[in-house]
């Protein structure tokens, strides 16, 4: 998993308050229709994870490696002690409640939520909210002049390249 992951075990936690940060800039398991007629938003997902193509859903679960992707207008959760690698198009709804690490990849119009103490890392296309309540270490590269917000932080950070971050520091610079 990338740096973030690794750093987020040194990182203390805060409790979250409400403020708002914003930028510009392996077996799959299937239920619902397993064919697709390329209208719908596909699902699909490897490791411990069930999708619902009629629902246009994907779940990770337990201590797994997982990995998810859909088109658009769909939902992914990464739960329990999942570690998620969750990638998207247009306007989806990604849930990180476990505690495994979440690393995603959403297309504009989308949201993510990373719940209570878990580790999320998401990477937006066009704009995008993370929310970050609780205990979480939440990190967003946001697509140049796009409009990308962390909500539920207590002291959200705006970092070079596009990046937020809350409870946790700015990744290193490139260059």
């Amino acid at each position: 998993m990338r740096w973030f992951v690794c750093l987020s075990a040194i990182f203390g936690a805060l409790a979250a308050c409400g403020t708002t940060e914003t930028t510009s800039g392996s077996a799959a398991s299937t239920t619902g229709d397993p064919t697709s007629t390329g209208a719908g938003p596909d699902v699909a997902c490897t490791g411990t994870c069930a999708c619902d193509q009629a629902a246009a859903t994907c779940t990770c679960s337990e201590g797994s490696t997982c990995t998810t992707t859909c088109k658009d207008d769909c939902r992914l959760e990464c739960a329990g002690e999942a570690r998620c690698d969750l990638t998207c198009g247009e306007r989806c709804e990604v849930d990180c409640s476990g505690k495994g690490g979440c690393l995603a990849h959403v297309g504009p119009g989308s949201t993510a939520a990373c719940s209570a103490d878990g580790i999320c890392e998401v990477t937006c296309d066009g704009d995008c909210s993370l929310g970050c309540p609780g205990k979480a270490l939440c990190l967003v590269h946001c697509a140049p002049g796009a409009a990308c917000a962390i909500t539920s932080c207590d002291s959200p950070t705006t970092c070079p390249g596009d990046v937020l971050t809350c409870r946790t520091a700015c990744p290193p610079s490139t260059g």
